[in-house]
């Protein structure tokens, strides 16, 4: 199968086992639980140190970075105990190994597997159907896993639901022992119907006209940006409308003339032209750094304006009306 031109984390496609593909990834590092303990002054005026009787500091052991001071319910979960249940699934068939990393330093490790048989649009796109499994270090977020698919022309991002993710599973004494084969193929059971809903929205978005007007309010609502604030001469947001609106008439095999065309506008943006923050030297940045804040916003991120909540909202939007 050929593989989409995609820069997200590093490609493991080649490994033979778990543990290949973890140290492929650059994954093969461990994170520590250690107790906590502050300065404080004693009653003869000298200082001791007072052990917390509640947090533990999460630390990964090669580089000495602190993640996080959860309570002591928190379980560490290393990186090859919160993937080794996709060996199974890979020795089985169901998917095979793709892309695997890090952001923010190893706060946040993800796992990309991809299913056998892409999806053919009716325009003869092609779609490849693949689930992202991430995890936390930092007392974020627990284990999940949702489906993402991406598209072989331009390699965009065009779905990951982790908000209603198939599996959560929290850092606990529990989540190592309850990832068995069974559940797992459980989930990639639902991957057909996931899949074959998400082939007909496609489709039916191709076939709905959309133009740049209804563009530009596409934008100002899923943003929350109006085009021209009020109580202001100048038009404001000048680079997120006039990016998007490029995307959507000639971005990565756009042409603006569908629906379809609008979505993939938004998820280009999201995926390659974000700025970080209000700076915009970071858009379009390939710095690595930039890149891989940008990608954690655009496919992690459960933040309001994260990746996750505009496709979904952008989705949902264009979705009104189409048959």
């Amino acid at each position: 199968m050929p593989n989409p031109q995609i820069r997200i984390g590093t490609d493991i496609s080649r490994a033979t086992s778990i543990q290949e593909a973890i140290s492929m990834a650059g994954l093969d590092w461990q994170v520590e639980k250690n107790e906590t303990y502050t300065s404080r002054p004693s009653g003869d005026g000298a200082m001791s140190l007072w052990k917390s009787p509640r947090f533990v500091s999460i630390m990964r052991s090669d580089t000495g970075e602190e993640f996080a001071h959860p309570t002591q319910r928190y379980e560490v979960v290393q990186n090859l105990d919160s993937f080794r249940w996709v060996e199974d699934i890979v020795g089985g068939g169901e998917a095979e190994y793709w892309r695997a990393g890090s952001f923010r330093g190893g706060r946040k490790v993800f796992m990309i597997v991809r299913l056998p048989i892409p999806l053919t649009m009716g325009n003869g796109e092609t779609i490849a159907r693949a689930m992202i499994i991430s995890t936390s270090h930092d007392s974020t977020s627990g284990l999940k896993a949702s489906w993402l698919p991406f598209r072989f022309a331009c390699a965009n991002v065009i779905s990951a639901s982790l908000a209603s993710a198939p599996m959560v599973l929290r850092h606990t004494s529990s989540a190592q022992t309850r990832i068995t084969p069974e559940a797992a193929r459980r989930i990639f059971y639902n991957a057909e119907l996931f899949y074959d809903s998400f082939y007909k929205e496609a489709n039916a978005l191709a076939a709905a006209p959309y133009s740049d007007g209804d563009m530009e309010q596409l934008i100002g609502t899923i943003f929350s940006a109006p085009r021209l604030e009020d109580g202001r001469i100048r038009r404001s947001n000048d680079y997120l409308y006039e990016r998007i609106i490029q995307n959507f008439r000639n971005g990565r095999e756009t042409y603006g003339s569908n629906k379809w065309d609008a979505y993939n506008a938004v998820c280009e943006y999201l995926d390659y032209q974000r700025p970080l923050g209000n700076t915009l030297t970071t858009a379009e940045n390939d710095d690595p750094e930039v890149m891989n804040e940008r990608q954690f916003n655009s496919i992690l991120s459960t933040s309001r304006y994260g990746g996750n909540k505009i496709r979904s909202n952008t989705l949902q939007i264009l979705q009104e009306g189409v048959a």
